[in-house]
C-alpha cells in the first residue's frame, strides 16, 4: 500500500500540468487524454449539486411514514418550506423533518433505517 501511494505521488510531481487535455478522472487525479495513457495531473473535486440539508437532531432516518408506503420525496422532486422530507426517530418519537427551504431534492444521501449525527447531511437541495 505504501508503495502504490508513493507511485502515485512521483506520478503526480513527475507529471503534474504535463497536458491541459482530459479525458477521464481518476480518484484525485486525472487521466490525461491528449499526450499518453501514463499521465495523470491533480485536480481538485467538483463541487456538490446542491446545498446540503443536515439531520436537526441525533435518531433513525426514515424516509417513509411506514415501511409500505412511499418516500416522502425522491430525487428530482420540488420542495418547499412545509415539505416533510422524512422522519427522525429519536427516543422513541417519530420527529418529521420539513425543508425549511423551497428547491429541488439533487441526492438522497442517507439510506432509509440508517443511523444519523447531529448536523450529518441527509441531502442535497439545489
Amino acid at each position: 500500500m505504501r508503495q502504490t501511494v508513493w507511485l502515485v505521488a512521483l506520478m503526480a510531481v513527475v507529471y503534474a500540468g504535463a497536458c491541459p487535455e482530459t479525458a477521464e478522472a481518476i480518484g484525485g487525479y486525472r487521466r490525461c487524454g491528449g499526450c499518453s495513457d501514463t499521465c495523470y495531473t491533480s485536480y481538485a473535486a467538483p463541487a456538490p449539486a446542491g446545498k446540503p440539508f443536515p439531520s436537526p437532531l441525533v435518531g433513525t432516518f426514515y424516509r417513509s411514514a411506514s415501511p409500505e408506503a412511499e418516500p416522502f420525496v425522491g430525487v428530482g422532486s420540488q420542495v418547499g418550506p412545509e415539505t416533510v422530507l422524512c422522519i427522525i426517530e429519536a427516543m422513541k418519537v417519530m420527529n418529521e423533518i420539513k425543508a425549511e427551504t423551497s428547491g429541488r431534492i439533487v441526492e438522497v444521501l442517507v439510506e432509509n433505517g440508517a443511523p444519523v449525527e447531529y448536523g450529518q447531511p441527509l441531502f442535497l437541495i439545489a
